[in-house]
């Protein structure tokens, strides 16, 4: 029978671009070529030439036979081999037996060495080798010249049908990236506590008034105080009291990033700029254009990332890695650290332009020991955040000696330490009456790391347990508190004041294992 060929390419052209998902297209298409020669399977099968296999972009298959055809099957030198078919006149192969050909006869065994005959055209998108179109029939020998010929004239459409497949796929791809980083941005968002700061009228009263100075300002804003002071509150202060405070504030751990990393995450890179690039990604400064940008640890930035830094407070311009072309910004900027940067300008480690750029308004919080006023309001503040974390029933209550001993400490570790202390005391509860013993490590040691001293003749050097030894318990006792998890709401880390990579990697280096709950 006579098959008219204009006909037969505007109804099988219409079928191949009905449908944007290619699985429902190629259904629709199988069932029109059935009408027309056997087609019991047809694919869109792409050549990936960095892993040397070929993977099913789609394909549509005939429910009355019980076939499992896997997504990929890695060939040999088959790349060489496509080259082979590429290079002929013809883009046409029809295969009557499997093993005639190297691709086919490798399709054919992962299937379970079915016998099948194969109509192949290869596909070119502007010029670069993408993959074919292929139609399976269960069988050998079931193809003829005639079935080869008109399967010939779907080339160009199919070819198109990719080009859009692959386009739809991508685009799928970049919005799943595009919810990923709106729950980013949500929780970056959402991680901002608004009300009152505990200790604005009374420890933090100086630290306040510069904040309301400071907030409507769009100046940079450079926060100084030791760790586990309560820098980031500071910041969320500021952030809630500017004019900015409906735009984005997102939050960076300037040493929690990777060196290798740090300029794709804050200034973002492009599609291919380096392995694993599979899509253009916007960076943490990009993402916080119009709103406001939290450096903390801004000291431990690189000396690169520092000058593309400077750049962005002098010119308002960042610049994605492995792009081109410049983006403007609008973002103020409020840093942070805990270390002595005028010791590091001197001594060459931070460039002094971006010192003077970052220091412009420059607050310093006292450390706890200098505002004890405050323990008794942040107790209860952490009380009813950690009875909220940990979804506790029953709270014990502190008691007028315990509240002296809080008081008595000197906190080198700051709010960190007290919060820590807290919760250290909401999970042992009853079973300690001291906080003495809370605050002391030994508390945590089991008898046998403990040395006694000989009463008679003093060993100094038998009661001195060796540092490591300490911390080793004390994570121990934290991921043990946390049922395991380290990072996350809960998890040891949060515990610990730690950042969750630190912690990762000190307990690496101490050898400490985690024991799967």
């Amino acid at each position: 029978m006579m098959v008219d060929e204009n006909q037969f390419f505007r109804k099988a052209s219409l079928c191949l671009n009905s449908s944007l998902v290619m699985d429902t297209a190629l259904g629709r298409l199988r069932y029109y070529l059935q009408n027309n020669f056997p087609v019991d399977v047809l694919f869109m099968m792409l050549f990936n030439y960095e892993k040397n296999h070929f993977e099913i972009l789609a394909k549509s298959i005939d429910e009355s036979i019980n076939l499992e055809i896997p997504e990929s099957v890695v060939v040999k030198d088959g790349l060489e081999y496509v080259g082979h078919f590429f290079d002929k006149t013809d883009p046409l192969s029809i295969i009557g037996k499997a093993e005639e050909n190297e691709i086919s006869f490798a399709w054919s065994n992962a299937m379970g060495n079915v016998e099948m005959s194969v109509l192949a055209v290869m596909l070119a998108i502007e010029d670069e080798r993408m993959g074919c179109f292929v139609a399976v029939a269960m069988g050998n020998d079931r193809y003829s010249k005639n079935h080869g010929e008109l399967f010939r004239l779907l080339k160009e459409p199919a070819a198109m049908a990719m080009s859009n497949a692959l386009r739809y796929r991508e685009l799928q791809i970049l919005q799943e990236e595009l919810k990923d980083e709106n729950k980013l941005l949500i929780k970056e968002l959402g991680s901002v506590e608004k009300g009152t700061v505990i200790g604005e009228t009374t420890g933090l009263i100086h630290v306040m008034d510069m904040v309301n100075k400071v907030a409507p300002n769009q100046s940079p804003v450079l926060i100084l105080g030791e760790t586990g002071v309560g820098k980031e509150v500071i910041a969320n202060a500021i952030y809630q009291r500017s004019k900015r405070n409906n735009r984005p504030f997102i939050k960076v751990n300037c040493g929690g990033i990777p060196e290798s990393l740090m300029d794709s995450e804050l200034f973002g890179h492009e599609k291919g700029a380096f392995t694993g690039a599979a899509s253009r990604k916007p960076g943490r400064f990009e993402r916080a254009n119009g709103g406001t940008i939290f450096l903390d640890e801004v000291g431990e930035l690189s000396r690169d990332a520092q000058v593309k830094l400077l750049r962005v407070l002098q010119n308002k311009e960042i610049e994605r890695v492995g792009g081109s072309s410049v983006i403007n910004v609008d973002i103020r900027v409020i840093s942070a650290t805990n270390r002595d940067m005028e010791k590091m300008v001197r001594q060459g480690d931070f460039r002094e332009d971006l010192w003077f750029r970052l220091n412009v308004l420059p607050i310093t919080i006292p450390p706890l020991r200098l505002r004890k006023q405050d323990i008794p309001a942040l107790v209860n503040h952490i009380i009813e955040r950690k009875k909220r974390e940990m979804n506790l029933a029953r709270i014990p209550v502190l008691t007028n000696s315990q509240f002296g001993e809080l008081a008595a400490y000197h906190w080198p570790g700051n709010v960190r330490e007290l919060e820590n202390i807290i919760e250290r005391w909401l999970i042992v509860g009853d079973t300690v009456g001291s906080f003495i013993q809370l605050i002391n490590h030994n508390f945590f040691l089991t008898q046998e790391c403990l040395v006694e001293p000989d009463s008679e003749e003093p060993d100094i050097q038998g009661t001195i347990i060796p540092m490591n030894d300490l911390i080793i318990k004390h994570i121990q006792m934290a991921v043990k508190a946390s049922n395991g998890k380290i990072g996350g709401i809960g998890g040891a880390a949060k515990k610990l004041g730690m950042h969750t990579n630190t912690l990762r990697s000190r307990m690496l280096k101490l050898g400490i294992i985690r024991k799967k709950q």
